[in-house]
């Protein structure tokens, strides 16, 4: 079984390389998103479950591109300090970087 860090890796990478593809309707983005990723949309609703989170991300109190890295002990946006922040739940952070294409 895969740790959430090589997931998230997984993911990243997929992301990375769907992002720079071009499609002509929205069920060709859906399938090659599906294949690129590997993962089924189970497997998100599985990570929202078990709520896992990651020390290598915070979340902040913002509503969008609200994760941060490990390294960003700030948000500048809405003032939340990661010392005084929870680790990022797995499921955000895909999210996050799905929706936003990076982290904050």
């Amino acid at each position: 079984m895969k740790t959430t860090e090589e997931y998230l890796a997984q993911i990243f990478k997929a992301m990375s390389e769907f992002q720079s593809r071009q499609f002509d309707n929205i069920e060709s983005q859906d399938a090659a998103l599906t294949e690129l990723l590997g993962l089924p949309g189970k497997i998100l609703s599985e990570m929202d479950e078990k709520c896992d989170t990651t020390p290598n991300y915070w979340e902040c109190d913002c509503k969008d591109k609200y994760i941060h890295t490990q390294g960003s002990r700030y948000c500048h946006d809405c003032c939340s300090r990661e010392s005084d922040s929870a680790d990022a739940r797995i499921s955000d952070v895909v999210r996050n970087f799905m929706n936003n294409g990076n982290l904050a």
